[in-house]
């Protein structure tokens, strides 16, 4: 459930101009931190990693379009400076120009929404400007006979580029949620998927043994390529990344892939929708949106990253993507999932026997035994039965919820299918990592658990949390 203080927190930074660095990227993260903690992460304007360049901050004083008729100004085209009409970084034009080379620095809208021009931030350093227009202010360019007259009055100085980061980067076991935090007026693509970030940090903080979350609201790559850099991550310290987007919109869940699939996280998220019957539509990766995870996933990094969100956005960087097209529904979905995954990964445990040779589970002093649906021809549901007893006192019952439960209860054949292949699964010295037999079993992993330990308290198994192991590979 999301805090009481989301729509408060969501309303205040929807109205801030927050592109790549602006003053009110500032008030942003500071407003963040009010809510939520963390600490302001400031890079110099001018310092260069990669080719990616920091921008100086951008002010913006006044602009407007003005109509001239036999050189009397007729109508100006002037809406408030707290909207995207003015292109970000636009340089200082005060001149009469011809319409066509207006037209060629102008985004035209097909309706009253206007356009986010982004490009510009990656390009800080030329000496360009443009302007987003309604339906009806392209309709008064594209008619206009006479001058016009474009005035932009903005300019530069050296303060520091800004994003936020919540929590504490540690030696190892680090798990990072992003979303990008700027893009102005806009709130499903890039803010809310840091709101929901920073809401899932707090409402499991005290409940991860092993792994660490930190959140980074970033300034769009150029952030997370900054900060991937500052603070030494890669795939020595990092298990994973995930970055998150449009969770609220009224579209499917979406997930897009991270390169070669390589990614903890992205299976599980799999794994609970197939389970509670969930449509998630995938997509390879950079196929469904580019985002920040492609700073994730480069040389020397090698931090595998998907995107978890909804698709498609219809308003996607325009202004109309607004926070009153967020389902409260849909965003409490969205962190059910996402909550349940990470537990998921935080409890991925490695399991090893005690003993050699096929061990009797049906035995008097054993109550493992799961029974197939159907023996000898008699129908039976001694499997489903033992359901309850299972879990009672598992420390993983309360993660399974009542869709999972009646899953399990109506696919009796998968527990039969559990008991049979774990003492396979452990041939040739091979462990057994919960997560990986919840898959091939096609069980809830905190059910898988709660039988798995079942084991360890027989004293068949011994039992490592994944995260103890030492050095494995961070796939299954």
């Amino acid at each position: 459930m999301l805090s009481k203080e989301f729509s408060v927190i969501s309303r205040k930074l929807m109205d801030l101009y927050r592109i790549h660095n602006h003053s009110e990227m500032v008030v942003a993260v500071n407003v963040l931190i009010e809510y939520y903690g963390g600490f302001v992460d400031s890079y110099p304007p001018g310092f260069e990693l990669n080719g990616w360049i920091v921008p100086s901050r951008w002010k913006l004083s006044d602009a407007y379009i003005e109509l001239y008729q036999d050189s009397i100004p007729i109508r100006k085209i002037q809406p408030s400076l707290k909207s995207l009409f003015v292109w970000p970084f636009s340089c200082s034009v005060n001149a009469f120009i011809e319409k066509a080379d207006l037209l060629a620095n102008i985004c035209q809208s097909e309706s009253s929404a206007r356009t986010f021009m982004f490009r510009p931030q990656y390009r800080h350093w030329e000496n360009q400007w443009g302007f987003s227009l309604t339906a009806d202010e392209s309709v008064q360019i594209t008619e206009w006979d006479g001058e016009i007259k474009v005035y932009i009055d903005s300019s530069f100085s050296n303060d520091h580029m800004v994003q936020h980061v919540s929590g504490k980067i540690q030696s190892g076991n680090n798990f990072l949620l992003i979303g990008h935090l700027d893009h102005p007026y806009q709130y499903s693509d890039g803010l809310c998927g840091c709101l929901v970030n920073l809401e899932i940090q707090q409402q499991l903080a005290g409940n991860m043994d092993y792994i660490n979350l930190v959140c980074l609201s970033s300034v769009e790559i150029i952030g997370s390529v900054n900060f991937v850099d500052r603070y030494n991550l890669s795939d020595r310290n990092v298990i994973g990344g995930l970055f998150t987007a449009a969770p609220g919109i009224s579209s499917s869940l979406s997930l897009q892939e991270s390169y070669k699939n390589r990614s903890m996280i992205e299976k599980e998220i799999k794994h609970i929708c197939k389970i509670q019957e969930l449509v998630l539509k995938t997509y390879p990766f950079r196929k469904m949106w580019g985002n920040d995870e492609i700073a994730y996933e480069s040389p020397g990094v090698n931090i595998s990253c998907p995107v978890f969100g909804r698709f498609p956005l219809s308003q996607y960087h325009k202004d109309s993507d607004t926070f009153e097209q967020m389902q409260t529904n849909k965003i409490n979905e969205f962190i059910d999932i996402l909550k349940k995954a990470l537990i998921s990964l935080d409890r991925a445990s490695i399991y090893y026997p005690n003993f050699i040779g096929l061990h009797a589970l049906h035995s008097k002093d054993f109550s493992l035994y799961l029974s197939p649906v159907n023996v000898s021809g008699i129908k039976t549901n001694d499997a489903v039965n033992k359901v309850s007893s299972l879990i009672a006192d598992s420390p993983h019952k309360k993660i399974l919820n009542n869709i999972e439960l009646q899953y399990i209860e109506s696919n009796p054949a998968y527990l039969f299918n559990l008991m049979n292949i774990i003492q396979a699964a452990m041939q040739l010295d091979n462990p057994l990592y919960s997560l990986n037999l919840s898959y091939e079993a096609e069980l809830p992993h905190s059910f898988v658990l709660s039988y798995l330990d079942s084991w360890v308290d027989l004293g068949l198994l011994r039992k490592i949390s994944y995260w103890q192991a030492g050095t494995l590979p961070l796939q299954f």
